[in-house]
């Protein structure tokens, strides 16, 4: 889900009012962008739930946004890297730091910020027991998952895609020589078993987490990164259109996480997850929002992935700072808890973009170029 702007090279043209125009070579999906922000600020919704809506969820499916994410992910990776890893003007080794340095400098914050909360919150009060742990918080510098009876990433929960996601973009490197599409055909129709039967086992895709349904969250991706490579292995080759659906789909797809879905909640996922986000995709790679609201578009491009990263982590904090300040659970403050939650949210997103993000990466991808 972090990619930042999706870009490619190619000759696409854009048609405007009838009239057909090249388009520059250096080519920015939009309405891709427009949907990756929307899932996260879904996500968010869907995990602040007790502070806005006791005894309810908000957007009860938005779990399958990270799908929606890893899908995302397959097609920006081989836009971004497919020819130059192909063609050896990439290594492993580069790309592979690469992809670290644009997930790790806002996944540590999160981790820090994650067990700062928990260490001040046993200083403050040790009858709610001693959660930092020297293991895990070694394992988290690490990117690794705790393997126990918890989440994989206890400090910032939401981190196991990001985890997974690193291993999918890892695994797409090393074996993309033998990834002809015939094989990679197979990858997806394997992994896509594999989801139908683990899916319906466990009731639903909302897996991967903890170490109980890891191998859920291994499925997921699998499936969902490399259908995300073989949707752009046969994009739409046809003129680029500035059309409405470019403005309506990143905000359909709210509508795909609306229901509450009881009984075959496992058949709604699994048809969301391989017929309506991989279609939707295809289409929104196929038309663009008018160049006046491209600025919008790629900001929320731009605060998808801090948004995703630091959204639990903060809801601790601030969850935890209502607890203290008012004497009663933050909970029980909803709605307003809630909103003072998204508010320090989007703002420490977009703060932390600017001043420290986008900066520290600038610098490690300076310094990158400078091994080749």
């Amino acid at each position: 889900m972090a990619g930042g702007a999706i870009q490619a090279t190619g000759n696409a043209h854009t048609q405007l009012a009838g009239e057909a125009i090249k388009a520059p070579v250096r080519r920015t999906y939009m309405t891709l962008d427009g949907m990756r922000g929307i899932a996260a600020l879904c996500v968010m919704l869907y995990h602040f739930s007790p502070f806005l809506t006791p005894g309810s969820t908000v957007l009860p499916k938005a779990y399958l946004a990270v799908d929606m994410f890893f899908i995302l992910s397959g097609f920006v990776i081989s836009h971004a890297y497919d020819t130059r890893l192909s063609t050896k003007k990439l290594g492993l080794r580069n790309y592979s730091l690469a992809r670290f340095i644009r997930l790790y400098p806002l996944y540590i914050i999160s981790i820090a910020i994650g067990a700062g909360y928990y260490a001040l919150r046993f200083m403050i009060d040790p009858g709610q027991g001693n959660n930092v742990h020297p293991q895990s918080i070694l394992l988290s510098a690490f990117f690794l998952p705790e393997l126990g009876n918890r989440a994989l990433y206890y400090y910032n929960p939401a981190a196991w895609s990001l985890f997974f996601e690193l291993l999918a973009n890892f695994s797409y490197a090393l074996f993309l020589p033998r990834l002809n599409n015939r094989m990679l055909l197979g990858v997806v129709s394997a992994s896509a078993i594999g989801l139908i039967l683990y899916g319906l086992h466990h009731g639903s895709l909302d897996v991967g987490m903890e170490a109980s349904t890891i191998l859920g969250g291994a499925l997921r991706v699998t499936f969902s990164f490399f259908l995300g490579v073989l949707i752009w292995r046969h994009r739409a080759h046809i003129a680029i259109r500035i059309h409405w659906l470019a403005y309506v789909l990143p905000v359909a797809i709210i509508g795909v996480f609306l229901p509450s879905v009881e009984s075959g909640s496992a058949i709604y996922d699994l048809f969301c997850v391989m017929v309506i986000f991989p279609a939707v995709i295809y289409l929104g790679s196929a038309v663009e929002p008018s160049p006046t609201m491209h600025g919008v578009f790629r900001l929320s491009a731009d605060l998808s992935y801090p948004i995703y990263v630091l959204h639990t982590p903060l809801l601790l904090v601030v969850g935890g700072a209502l607890t203290v300040v008012m004497h009663q659970n933050a909970m029980s403050l909803a709605p307003l808890s809630g909103l003072l939650m998204i508010i320090t949210v989007l703002s420490a997103s977009y703060i932390a973009l600017k001043v420290y993000d986008t900066p520290v990466r600038r610098y490690l991808s300076g310094q990158l170029k400078k091994t080749r």
